[in-house]
């Protein structure tokens, strides 16, 4: 699921798992962020492991992509 970011993200983690969540951005239209980046500041109370599973690790996994590695 990509939730809006003024959801309550926290108890969407709760329900359906942080696995489960990706972050996308649709901007300009108004469920988009100018700055995507952004988005992470609505992510203050997950870990950073958490973090880079919503922003990054789940859009991925659900493309079938395999990350890359950083050195």
């Amino acid at each position: 699921m990509a939730p809006y970011y003024e959801e309550d993200l926290t108890a969407l983690s709760e329900k359906i798992g942080v696995d489960r969540i990706l972050f996308g951005s649709d901007w300009p239209h108004g469920e988009g962020l100018e700055s995507p980046l952004a988005f992470t500041a609505e992510l203050q109370g997950f870990s950073e492991s958490d973090v880079r599973m919503i922003m990054r690790d789940n859009a991925l996994d659900f493309l079938g992509v395999k990350a890359a590695v950083a050195a």
